[in-house]
């Protein structure tokens, strides 16, 4: 039972951490969020700091051997904290199709990616905070069906459901009036990684 009140001691600040900082799912996030993991990371270190002292005071006294258990989630949980900013936004398990700015002509951008397993992700930010949003889509005959009914009230109108590609500058035009155009980073793999 000590042991596992010990792991678990670990585990709950580290996992907190690494949700806060993960790129999955639908989140917003900002400055309190990275302070907020920071803070968890503190406290996960205060609370190694203690576990490696009474464990190396238990081992000089001769009562019982050193657990590596804690260490190896330690390098686990630093080499997991130290990657998640480096991906950003990317989802390193599946590979970017397509990326694109929203002209959304005010204070804050708007981005929205496409991946090969068949789900994309738009992003509004401020200066100071971001939120971004997932799903699936569809793409077929130069339109692109983003299948999410909420996003354009989630995204305040920078994003809608369908587009079709103009080829001519490379600009996906919204069906739907009132909705900004998005301006390709590079043309849609269509061929080789969108799902149809």
């Amino acid at each position: 039972m000590r042991k596992v009140l010990k792991y678990g001691l670990l585990l709950v600040p580290a996992v907190l951490a690494l949700y806060v900082l993960a790129p999955i799912g639908d989140r917003c996030s900002g400055l309190a969020h990275a302070l907020g993991a920071l803070v968890l990371a503190a406290g996960y270190a205060l609370i190694f700091l203690v576990i490696t002292v009474l464990d190396v005071s238990r081992l000089l006294a001769g009562r019982k051997g050193y657990d590596l258990i804690p260490l190896i989630i330690t390098c686990v949980f630093i080499g997991a904290f130290w990657s998640l900013p480096a991906w950003g936004d990317e989802k390193p398990w599946t590979r970017q199709v397509f990326s694109g700015q929203a002209d959304v002509g005010d204070a804050r951008s708007a981005s929205l990616r496409l991946y090969a397993n068949g789900t994309f992700s738009a992003q509004t930010a401020y200066a100071d905070w971001s939120c971004t949003y997932t799903g699936r889509y569809e793409w077929e005959n130069g339109t692109l069906t983003l299948l999410r009914e909420d996003l354009p009230s989630l995204t305040d109108s920078a994003f809608t459901n369908m587009y079709r590609f103009a080829q001519s500058d490379s600009t996906w035009l919204p069906f739907a009036p009132g909705f900004a155009s998005i301006r390709s980073d590079r043309e849609p793999n269509g061929a080789t990684g969108v799902r149809r």
